[in-house]
């Protein structure tokens, strides 16, 4: 136990259980409870990272489970902002609705001017992200 705790740090310390207590329809799949955990793990020391995968894999789910992880970690009144392609705003809604996670609001990635208070938000996620990449867009 001291090697593991040694080696994989605080890692170790999640129950996988509550966090991928999945709504009814959704898979458990190992890979998504390890990338939870990992991505938790870097939210928490470097206040941010980036989610890459190839299509498919399920980086909305494996965004909303580390979503409501920080959400009972930082507390309930945690603001959660979800910026998205106005094409798929509709199944991040579905989603974050059979997760039962609170606090989200939405916002399409060509009405960024309409976020009044961004400081309010705890956590902000960037779907299709790559589309920021140039000081332009």
């Amino acid at each position: 136990m001291k090697l593991l705790i040694e080696y994989f740090g605080k890692a170790i310390e999640y129950d996988p259980d509550t966090v991928t207590d999945l709504p009814q329809g959704y898979k458990k799949l190992a890979y998504q409870v390890d990338a939870v955990n990992d991505g938790f793990r870097k939210l928490q020391q470097h206040n941010g990272f980036f989610l890459s995968d190839v299509v498919g894999l399920g980086k909305t789910i494996v965004s909303i489970m580390i979503a409501k992880k920080f959400y009972f970690y930082n507390g309930y009144n945690t603001k959660i902002l979800i910026i998205t392609p106005p094409a798929i705003e509709q199944g991040w809604k579905n989603t974050v609705r059979d997760f039962g996670l609170n606090n989200v609001d939405y916002c399409t990635n060509g009405s960024l001017h309409k976020i009044q208070y961004p400081e309010d938000y705890d956590l902000v996620i960037v779907d299709e992200a790559h589309k920021f990449r140039t000081d332009t867009s």
